[in-house]
């Protein structure tokens, strides 16, 4: 990848990854360890990855002691499950106390609508607390389909218009609802996890182009969603696809490394 002056451009950042501390990722082979995610950033050449937990699941605390042992390599996000009644208190500890970066949020594994009411003061504190939020966003399951709908994200959109929104896996099939609500709500970011790999080479495949290009290349984020894809093939495969695209070398430069630190304040 290069810059417009055709120097070489090697920063990449990976907004979307998990580890878990067994190793173990949920009920498949697949291998979630520490261990594999720095031998595939040492051959994907990444300068840093976003990690995210999801809680119950992957605790906070965990992030935030790899975050503490690798500073330079990886960035911790928060999640908390919305519904508990200490949510705001452990969001605050965690962004506070050891100092995670952005809240993730996980509605089909976590089972909850985003637009329920009974979140909007998570969504305030958030606000308050002046960090992103990501919200899986890929429809499948265990929740039902009409609770993952990404045109629910116009309510919390609407709620917290200063803070940005980043829809993980650009909403999977409902790709053109997502550009809906981001056409709407300017604080709407898309990562281009699973989905922009899903629908290469489909009859789908001008339409997420067309996708990406009205959002704006300002408001995409690259991510792999490790460990279920690979660093290194998702890293190639994404270059590839978005050259195609006919993406510039600037808005590269966004996409795979400028946008999340804009939004990190990092």
């Amino acid at each position: 990848m290069c810059t417009g002056k055709g120097k070489i451009m090697k920063r990449v950042i990976d907004a979307h990854t998990h580890v878990t501390e067994d190793g173990r990722w949920f009920n498949t082979s697949y291998d979630a360890s520490l261990a594999r995610l720095f031998n595939e950033m040492e051959k994907a050449k990444l300068d840093k990855v976003i990690l995210l937990p999801v809680s119950p699941y992957i605790s906070n605390e965990f992030v935030y002691r790899i975050c503490k042992e690798f500073p330079n390599e990886i960035i911790g996000f928060a999640s908390v499950e919305p519904l508990k009644v200490k949510a705001i208190e452990e969001l605050e500890k965690a962004i506070t106390k050891y100092e995670l970066r952005g809240l993730k949020l996980h509605p089909r594994f976590q089972m909850f609508r985003p637009n329920d009411g009974r979140l909007y003061k998570l969504y305030k504190k958030v606000e308050e607390l002046g960090i992103p939020i990501m919200f899986d966003c890929i429809l499948n399951r265990p929740t039902p389909l009409r609770d993952q709908l990404p045109i629910l994200y116009d309510d919390v959109a609407n709620l917290i218009p200063d803070t940005p929104i980043i829809l993980a896996h650009m909403g999977g099939f409902k790709f053109l609802e997502v550009l809906a609500v981001a056409n709407k709500n300017k604080n709407i970011y898309v990562d281009t996890s699973l989905t922009l790999e899903y629908f290469y080479r489909t009859p789908f495949q001008e339409q997420v182009r067309f996708v990406l290009e009205k959002i704006g290349y300002d408001r995409v984020i690259y991510g792999s969603d490790f460990p279920e894809r690979s660093l290194v093939a998702t890293l190639i495969s994404a270059k590839k696809i978005l050259i195609e695209f006919g993406v510039s070398n600037e808005n590269l430069y966004k996409i795979f490394y400028k946008n999340i630190l804009r939004l990190i304040n990092k």
